[in-house]
């Protein structure tokens, strides 16, 4: 454990970026959009690289005049905590009704971005939990040795790796802690990995 005291105002959205919105901006800027296993837009993005990620909220910033990125760790612990202590956001105990995950048998997709099934967070935040894992601005370290306290993200220049939170649809409960942690390669995305602005 550790404190953090974030001095700023930050806005998260309420769901994650939808493979619709990550190809307006493939067919914007024309990128390559990662394939889909799914074919439904609604559903998250995923096979999203970190890089991917970053420039989908230049653009996103560009278009619109606010500034969009991917949030610090704490900045996500934040948001999913919404204010608890508690191993989940909705106690230490994690149901169906709380997120999208494998709870008594493994989940083959995500519920669509806007999804609204589940249970948002007491910061009317939907899945941050379960649903796709999601990147954030953080270089990957094992703890949180010579981590700001002020939220800022970790920086390890020529890092090759980079945090990724809040468990997957194909995770267990155990993952989807608020405090539960991974690594993926920056340059890689996989079909349990997108990011929300």
């Amino acid at each position: 454990r550790r404190q953090v005291t974030i001095a700023h105002n930050i806005a998260i959205g309420l769901f994650e970026v939808s493979a619709a919105e990550m190809a307006s901006y493939c067919t914007a800027t024309k990128s390559q959009c990662p394939q889909q296993p799914w074919s439904d837009p609604n559903l998250p993005v995923v096979n999203v690289s970190w890089d991917l990620a970053v420039g989908y909220t230049a653009w996103l910033s560009a278009i619109t005049g606010a500034v969009y990125r991917l949030q610090s760790e704490a900045e996500w612990e934040y948001a999913a905590r919404a204010g608890t202590t508690t191993a989940y956001p909705f106690g230490d105990e994690l149901l169906p009704t709380d997120a999208r995950y494998s709870f008594r048998g493994a989940q083959g997709s995500p519920l669509p971005a806007n999804d609204r099934s589940v249970n948002r967070n007491e910061f009317r935040i939907y899945h941050l939990l379960g649903n796709v894992r999601e990147w954030t601005a953080d270089h990957w370290q094992k703890n949180y040795a010579g981590a700001a306290a002020d939220g800022s993200p970790v920086t390890a220049p020529g890092a090759a790796k980079r945090v990724v939170r809040g468990g997957s649809y194909a995770d267990t409960a155990g993952a989807l802690r608020s405090a539960a942690r991974t690594s993926l390669a920056s340059n890689l995305g996989d079909a349990f990995t997108g990011f929300r602005v």
